[in-house]
């Protein structure tokens, strides 16, 4: 893979700007999924930046993560369409989300997530500890079986440094 296509795996196209969205605006957006390499808001022959973008990541890996968590968020009052730039990492992720989904037979990819792509609540169980078992065991043990750990720290109490003993 050469360099032009690795950069273009590493690059989003972010659409339906409105004109009032900066360049700088994007790299702060973007760079929350990951390091933002460089922000281009082409422009037109007038001068007049165009209604898309393209954000280029340092990492492979921020591009799906930028995507998922970013497309449809509001601009000025409009909100971004975001696209894989090149066609080889759409197919791959297109691919990848595919063998996920036959490996776990579910439609959505993950066992754990409802259709809204969202992890369900967490349900609290009620594990009871019965305390009065553990204290019977530590009166039927004697203590030469037990541990005993008086005064013993993970670091040596004795030793006290400051800047002018290093």
């Amino acid at each position: 893979m050469g360099a032009a296509a690795a950069e273009a795996d590493r690059t989003l196209f972010v659409g339906n700007l409105e004109t009032k969205v900066t360049e700088e605006l994007l790299f702060e957006l973007f760079h929350q999924a990951g390091p933002v390499i460089k922000v281009k808001i082409p422009k037109d022959k007038d001068g007049k930046p165009k209604q898309f973008a393209f954000v280029n990541f340092k990492h492979e890996v921020s591009v799906p993560y930028a995507m998922n968590l970013l497309n449809g968020i509001k601009l000025f009052g409009r909100p971004i369409k975001i696209q894989f730039r090149s066609e080889n990492f759409q197919r791959q992720a297109v691919m990848n989300s595919v063998l996920r989904q036959m490996s776990y037979g579910g439609k959505f990819g993950s066992p754990h997530l409802d259709q809204s792509g969202f992890s369900p609540s967490v349900q609290s169980h009620n594990h009871t500890f019965n305390q009065s078992s553990s204290s019977q065991w530590r009166q039927d043990t004697p203590s030469s079986q037990r541990k005993v750990r008086l005064n013993s720290y993970p670091y040596v109490m004795d030793r006290h440094y400051s800047r002018e003993q290093r």
